[in-house]
């Protein structure tokens, strides 16, 4: 066999090699979700509710920066008008780099979001849990109902209907109550609500395309 047609071969199965151990890293840049989240979250992506290119396992755990970016992204589409911008720097851990710095300080701004500890940090990074996220939601619909001038939640409670709903906090009974009673904020199955566990961004994403729909609804009637 010639000299050439040993490098030749020799460059084939290389290049082979380097495209068959690509393949994961490829498959990881397109955002993965559970069977059952499919339609909403393409229903989520058509209303213009996901903020961001999404990639990898969104059956993870979502961040609070990323939180901020939603709930932001939810209120701007549903009240049809952009929250104003502010340009410098509220907490200390969140620099003007951060690609989600607007979305953090407009959170902060309309009361979607507070800061942790002594209030000058944010902690971007930290899983929010369910009972967390259901309260910047309520908050959200506080402001959209400021914004749109009528009452979109009702004051009610479901959380009776889980067996563990007497272990949510009680800073967030009401939010979770009533956002629990519309049917928003659904359980981890038929009787339980899981108020510590954290909250995926699959599901982060079908509640906001659940709250526009609600809001939507509500205007018709």
């Amino acid at each position: 066999m010639s000299c050439f047609l040993k490098n030749l071969i020799t460059m084939c199965c290389a290049t082979a090699l380097c495209f068959l151990l690509s393949l994961p890293a490829m498959a990881n840049d397109f955002p993965i979700y559970s069977t059952w989240a499919e339609d909403d979250v393409s229903e989520a992506k058509d209303a213009g509710l996901i903020p961001f290119e999404l990639y990898g396992d969104c059956r993870r755990a979502m961040h609070r920066e990323w939180a901020a970016a939603f709930l932001v992204k939810l209120v701007e589409i549903a009240t049809n008008k952009p929250i104003q911008d502010y340009d410098t720097e509220v907490f200390t851990d969140v620099a003007t780099y951060n690609s989600n710095f607007d979305a953090i300080n407009k959170a902060y701004a309309i009361g979607i979001t507070e800061g942790t500890g002594d209030g000058t940090e944010f902690e971007p990074f930290r899983d929010v849990t369910r009972e967390e996220y259901a309260v910047m939601l309520c908050r959200s619909f506080t402001y959209i109902e400021l914004a749109l001038g009528r009452e979109i939640l009702v004051e009610s409670s479901g959380l009776a209907l889980f067996s563990d709903g007497d272990e949510v906090s009680w800073w967030a009974t009401e939010a979770l109550g009533s956002l629990t009673s519309i049917g928003l904020f659904k359980g981890t199955d038929v009787e339980t609500i899981a108020p510590d566990d954290t909250i995926s961004i699959e599901q982060a994403i079908i509640l906001s395309y659940r709250s526009l729909s609600f809001i939507r609804s509500s205007e018709a009637t």
